[in-house]
């Protein structure tokens, strides 16, 4: 897998997917004899996995990440970005640092490559949990990025349950929502590719317990691309 060519950011769904087989494959190896030794791992390592992985990756296809900063955020859990990295761990607001920055941009004209937000939610409170995974998805949403990731927590593994099919919390009902919010009124010719992954808050079995599904957005008009199980 590999987003860059020379200077040139090169996305198409034949990366996407190995981004997703890549990220999922880790997250197995890191959780799946976890859950089946019943382990309780606390929400802050699985956030910890997600963004280590992500950001391995971005480094990889030598994208800056998180921040310009050596350390914190820059808007989202996560992101990709082509603007050039702080010269130094310390930086001050300097004459060096802005000359550094116009002599190095990558790509082009900067912009964020991909988007992430995690959010697992509340394990026993579902109207809840809904609420905070569905706030963080319009946070992805409304930025200009091709790609955009969420990965988040849901309730009911069981798909042939017709509880989980009047749930609101369950994947399939959060996905159907975020399906809604994926085509923007404002954005009519934009092509972005979404990439939804969760894990249930109960079961043992990784197989059974996270799902993914990947869309791609071509202004008014969305395909899925693959889904996880298939």
């Amino acid at each position: 897998m590999n987003f860059t060519q020379g200077n040139k950011v090169v996305i198409n769904q034949k990366n996407i997917k190995c981004l997703f087989a890549e990220f999922d494959e880790i997250m197995k190896s890191n959780f799946a004899q976890k859950c089946l030794e019943g382990e309780h791992v606390p929400t802050e390592e699985w956030t910890g996995t997600v963004l280590k992985t992500f950001r391995e990756i971005g480094k990889k296809n030598k994208f800056t990440c998180d921040s310009s900063f050596p350390t914190g955020e820059y808007l989202f859990d996560l992101c990709w970005t082509t603007y050039p990295s702080y010269p130094d761990t310390k930086c001050e607001y300097d004459k060096k640092y802005y000359k550094q920055f116009y002599n190095k941009l990558k790509f082009g004209n900067p912009q964020i490559i991909l988007s992430l937000e995690s959010e697992w939610g509340v394990e026993k409170d579902q109207n809840r949990s809904r609420t905070l995974v569905l706030d963080d998805f319009c946070k992805i949403r409304d930025v200009k990025a091709p790609i955009k990731v969420m990965v988040f927590g849901f309730h009911n593994q069981d798909t042939d349950n017709q509880k989980e099919k009047n749930d609101t919390s369950s994947f399939q009902s959060l996905v159907n929502f975020m399906k809604k919010l994926m085509v923007h009124p404002q954005y009519n010719s934009a092509k972005e590719y979404y990439l939804l992954y969760g894990i249930c808050w109960k079961g043992k079995e990784w197989e059974r317990i996270r799902k993914a599904e990947a869309y791609l957005v071509l202004g008014h008009k969305k395909e899925q691309i693959f889904t996880i199980p298939d």
